[in-house]
């Protein structure tokens, strides 16, 4: 059930394909394509799929209604302009960069979906632990040589070593001991 009250028929972050249907998460209907039944329930597909823990680009259709799709729009792309200049210019957008940045702006302080974040945790687990260990020590590696670089470089402070150890501070940490009449004359009292 959904924070409010909502019943789901379907799992959380995934779409259940069945042949060539869809479930509604909702009803539990299966359907060629979730995103026109959706009007019946009154909500959006963007509602739908922030609620159900699914990508933004997640296709709510079954894989034959999806196949008819992509051939109206590859008639559409050679016979009309308008839709042929509008992907040249995504294309482009794509090509120098300026797409992943719009897309990266557009997603800051948005949730991370359930389906993406399974997805991650799937393909991290298929990693070697030796590999993500090898790949942590040369991201190590690669920082330290930048912090080096950069201390040398005039009008910059000097990197100063590692962080002391709990209690200590710096200048303790490198042998510097404070004069002998700090500390002296002050009370120390417990908490009561």
């Amino acid at each position: 059930m959904l924070a409010d009250g909502t019943v789901f028929y379907a799992p959380i972050g995934e779409v259940v394909i069945d042949d060539e249907l869809v479930i509604c998460h909702l009803c539990g209907w299966s359907l060629r394509s979730v995103t026109v039944h959706l009007r019946v329930h009154g909500w959006t597909p963007g509602a739908y799929r922030e609620a159900f823990g699914l990508e933004r680009g997640q296709s709510l259709e079954g894989p034959g209604t999806r196949k008819l799709r992509a051939a109206a729009f590859t008639s559409r792309l050679v016979f009309e302009s308008a839709v042929r200049d509008g992907s040249a210019a995504g294309r482009e957008r794509a090509r120098d960069g300026r797409l992943a940045r719009d897309a990266a702006a557009a997603a800051r302080g948005r949730s991370f979906p359930e389906q993406r974040r399974r997805k991650a945790v799937r393909a991290l687990a298929a990693i070697p632990p030796e590999v993500v260990a090898r790949a942590n020590r040369e991201r190590a590696r690669r920082n330290l040589a930048r912090v080096a670089a950069r201390s040398t470089e005039p009008g910059l402070p000097r990197h100063r070593g590692p962080r002391p150890g709990p209690g200590r501070t710096r200048r303790q940490s490198c042998g510097h001991q404070p004069p002998r009449w700090a500390g002296q004359g002050l009370a120390v009292t417990s908490p009561r």
